[in-house]
């Protein structure tokens, strides 16, 4: 199913996911980037 489809279909669920999509993919981004750092 294509996401303009879900996107009509789950309004009410969708901003939440896509939030904690952009969230978790953040903190893993924070987490390599400190990671990195660390050990570098």
């Amino acid at each position: 199913m294509s996401l303009p489809i879900m996107k009509l279909r789950f309004p009410i669920a969708w901003c939440p996911c896509v939030y904690l999509f952009v969230l978790g993919c953040t903190t893993s981004v924070l987490i390599f980037k400190t990671l990195y750092c660390v050990l570098a």
